[in-house]
């Protein structure tokens, strides 16, 4: 659970490396259900769900 991108972004990577967060969300396919995030692929989030 500690690379979902969920957490990662609470705990700054935003901030520290834009890039890399980029990586995260480029071509997004799930959003979490919990905070509402989206990702490319859904083990990067809590409670994925295909959009």
């Amino acid at each position: 659970m500690a690379n979902k991108l969920c957490r990662m972004v609470k705990k700054g990577l935003l901030k520290e490396d834009i890039d890399e967060y980029k990586k995260y969300v480029k071509k997004p396919k799930f959003l979490c259900k919990s905070c509402g995030r989206i990702a490319s692929k859904s083990d990067d989030l809590c409670k994925s769900e295909k959009i």
